[in-house]
């Protein structure tokens, strides 16, 4: 029972980090993609430029590029949203694993201790 429990628990925070970094490497991309959508904006739409599909380099013009690129963007939008629903699903897994075994974690433990000391030195009344 209790090494299922721990194989559960190593499951939940495995997919917490992966869907963290699936968001990351996500708006990284949609960074990117702001920033060509931003360029090529301004530029002539007959203007050639080069794109990568498939590891192969297309020519094309700006004009037949942006709405391929603005219909990227929307998608990635939506990975994002997806993205981050399922992360606070798997936060709040993990939330209620801890409290369904009380497992608490030592630093913030840690931290707790150093408030109530720091708030205790505050409150306390010097009578010289």
């Amino acid at each position: 029972m209790m090494m299922m429990i721990k194989m559960f628990r190593y499951l939940l925070l495995i997919a917490y980090t992966f869907l963290n970094l699936g968001i990351k490497k996500a708006l990284r991309i949609m960074t990117v993609l702001r920033v060509v959508v931003d360029t090529l904006k301004i530029v002539d739409p007959h203007r050639k430029c080069y794109r990568m599909v498939g590891g192969i380099l297309c020519e094309r013009t700006v004009q037949e590029i942006m709405p391929v690129l603005l219909g990227n963007k929307d998608q990635l939008m939506n990975v994002i949203k997806s993205l981050k629903e399922q992360l606070s699903k798997k936060g709040s897994e993990i939330n209620d694993y801890k409290k369904k075994y009380k497992i608490r974690i030592k630093m913030q433990d840690y931290k707790q201790k150093q408030e109530n000391f720091t708030e205790s030195k505050r409150n306390a009344v010097v009578v010289l």
